[in-house]
């Protein structure tokens, strides 16, 4: 069993190093390809363009004057308040945790941990 296995990895050696020179190529080749996509992309080349749709310029206009409506509209942060979070809101009465063993005395701890 083991030399069986053995045979059969140092049999895809042979493949590997075969196979190892075009992988590189490809790569070389994606590594130039991403940034032309990328320009073509940004110029408008990929796809038809559509004479019908709106200019950039004018969606950028309009994004920003809906959003300074929105803003206009909404209430102010510091005028929003948190909903409860008391006893009340939990069924229970709140407690302050403590840690265990914790106390306002002084431990006695060796001149080296004061």
């Amino acid at each position: 069993m083991k030399q069986s296995l053995v045979w059969r990895v140092e049999s895809l050696f042979p493949l590997a190093d075969r196979i190892e020179p075009r992988l590189a190529s490809a790569q070389k080749q994606v590594d130039a390809l991403t940034p032309s996509l990328l320009a073509l992309a940004f110029r408008g080349k990929l796809v038809r363009q559509d004479p019908a749709d709106e200019p950039a310029a004018a969606l950028i206009e309009r994004i920003n004057r809906d959003s300074a409506a929105v803003a206009k509209s909404a209430r102010p942060f510091d005028k929003l308040r948190a909903p409860s979070r008391g006893a009340h809101a939990r069924g229970h009465e709140e407690r302050t945790p403590q840690l265990r063993g914790s106390s306002t005395k002084r431990r006695n701890l060796p001149a080296g941990q004061r």
